[in-house]
């Protein structure tokens, strides 16, 4: 039972109200969610620092700089990507715009009258090459930045594992702890 009156529960305002506020509990749930993956990852992250660093502090440094690194690049990327399709649309309007001239039926009187088929096949010919190239640019900037971002995490993981190693094999940690620090560097 329901301590909402009847007459108002039924009120077309009511239902109006209750359909708005449907998806509100997942919002609820996905923010608190989200507060607590990062008081989480906060917490692991500075529990890790502080042993690693009561570990060895050349590790330490060595970690802070890739991460510092990784950020940097990651960030450039992001930037890179977000205004990847923004700029390669732009680059294609021209060469879409004679493309819909040569090839939408409402264009075909026009094109049969004028007789300006060559003419736009060639336009769009040329705007599509230009297009192509810049395009070409945008994504090879992006591949290379992209490629950068792995290479550079795939060399942070190598000198973790081998630095781990060396303090492994000196018996200043155990297995437990090299797998640990090891498999929180590959995150």
């Amino acid at each position: 039972t329901s301590r909402i009156k009847y007459s108002i529960r039924e009120s077309d305002e009511f239902s109006k109200l209750r359909n708005e506020l449907k998806g509100f509990d997942s919002v609820i749930s996905d923010y608190y969610n989200s507060v607590y993956n990062i008081c989480y990852v906060f917490f692991l992250s500075i529990v890790s620092i502080a042993y690693v660093y009561l570990l060895n502090k050349s590790l330490l440094f060595i970690i802070l700089v890739f991460l510092i690194l990784n950020i940097g690049v990651s960030r450039w990327n992001s930037s890179l990507t977000n205004g990847f399709w923004q700029k390669y649309m732009h680059t294609m309007k021209k060469a879409n715009l004679f493309s819909s001239y040569l090839t939408k039926r409402e264009f075909a009187s026009e094109r049969k009258v004028f007789d300006y088929y060559d003419f736009i096949n060639n336009r769009f010919s040329e705007e599509f090459n230009t297009a192509k190239a810049e395009n070409s640019k945008l994504g090879l900037t992006r591949l290379i930045v992209e490629m950068g971002r792995e290479i550079l995490s795939t060399v942070f993981i190598i000198i973790v594992f081998l630095f781990l190693l060396k303090l492994l094999n000196d018996g200043k940690v155990s297995l437990g702890v090299f797998f640990v620090i090891y498999s929180i560097s590959k995150d």
